[in-house]
């Protein structure tokens, strides 16, 4: 993937996650189909995204923090819960939301 793809696909991540946060329905349209191919490569690669904002978070913020200021990603991985399984979820309260004990 050369830049011009990398930067459209985080645009699309954060136009995904923005309008999330307004509704409860997982965006989708051709744009996000050439992008991330089908629905189910897209929740993966929003769950990516949240797992790697965990981790990447310092001591400072906690998970409960972080899913405050991103409800909408949160709603919606566990809304895909099943879907999404065998996946680890990391939940805001610390614990995993599906995919067995941490």
């Amino acid at each position: 993937m050369g830049w011009p793809e990398t930067h459209r696909y985080y645009a699309a991540l954060r136009e995904i996650e923005n309008t999330l946060d307004r509704t409860e329905r997982l965006p989708w349209h051709a744009g996000y189909q050439a992008i991330f191919g089908d629905r189910h490569t897209l929740l993966l690669a929003l769950w990516r995204r949240w797992e790697i904002m965990v981790q990447a978070q310092g001591d400072d913020v906690t998970a409960a923090e972080l899913a405050a200021a991103h409800p909408g990603l949160v709603r919606v991985l566990r809304a895909h819960a099943t879907e999404l399984a065998p996946l680890r979820f990391t939940d805001p309260v610390g614990e995993f939301a599906w995919g067995g004990a941490a």
